[in-house]
């Protein structure tokens, strides 16, 4: 009768003691999910990231678990630390499916800015937030689906348009809708001319090139300061959603 009642406290600890270190299993860092309420899939980051939490909450647990049985007197191959055991490594083997699916979601954004044909992931309203206070404010749904339609990084094109015309504002672009210095160009709506870049990039002249291959085509007599330009701005709006979602 003492050692089931003392199974059941064993049980128990699984859910009311707090954390404890032990000697066997190594603890993991539980993941807090970040602010990511700006990028495509960020719904689906934060549940996964929750679950991975659950998950870690739970080794920790049966960490306690196994060392009050231990205390207790309780042998390594006792019911209760052997089911202990049991909560951890199922854990352990959940984990090890879901953590890389985190990892496919977040992609570093240092990674992210300079890739011509790498998406931002950026919602709508996150490319709004960096589009305020300039000549293409309301144009954050165009540019995102401009991204989804050619897969053309919306921050790039944002920057191209800042660098041709300083987001929207010259004569040219306000009378033309031609934010990206093309030449000869008219378009109807800024959507249309939005749209039309991502559809210029994806031509054989442009397509799969990195930014320094494309400036030598785009803009050959002073292609390194278009680049370097162009880096800077996309460094630019990042810090300028990071200031305004923190």
């Amino acid at each position: 009768m003492k050692r089931h009642r003392l199974l059941a406290l064993g049980l128990a600890i699984l859910f009311i003691l707090p954390a404890h270190a032990a000697q066997e299993e190594p603890q993991p860092e539980p993941v807090a999910p970040p602010a990511v309420t700006c990028f495509v899939g960020a719904e689906e980051y934060v549940v996964l990231a929750q679950q991975i939490a659950l998950l870690q909450e739970r080794q920790v647990n049966a960490h306690a678990m196994a060392s009050a049985a231990r205390a207790l007197g309780f042998p390594e191959d006792s019911e209760t630390i052997l089911i202990a055991k049991q909560i951890w490594y199922n854990a352990e083997e959940a984990l090890s499916e879901l953590e890389p699916q985190l990892v496919g979601l977040s992609a570093p954004l240092s990674e992210l800015p300079y890739e011509v044909f790498t998406k931002s992931n950026l919602t709508p309203e996150a490319l709004e937030l960096i589009l305020e206070g300039t000549g293409l404010a309301g144009m954050g749904q165009a540019f995102y689906d401009m991204e989804q339609t050619y897969t053309v990084n919306a921050l790039f094109a944002m920057a191209v348009a800042k660098t041709e015309s300083g987001l929207g504002v010259t004569n040219y672009a306000k009378n033309r809708n031609n934010y990206f210095g093309m030449l000869g160009r008219t378009f109807e709506s800024g959507e249309e001319g939005i749209m039309a870049f991502g559809e210029l990039m994806n031509r054989n002249l442009y397509y799969g090139k990195t930014m320094i291959e494309i400036a030598e085509k785009y803009c050959p007599p002073t292609k390194d300061l278009w680049v370097e330009k162009n880096m800077q701005y996309m460094l630019g709006f990042w810090e300028k959603l990071s200031a305004a979602t923190n």
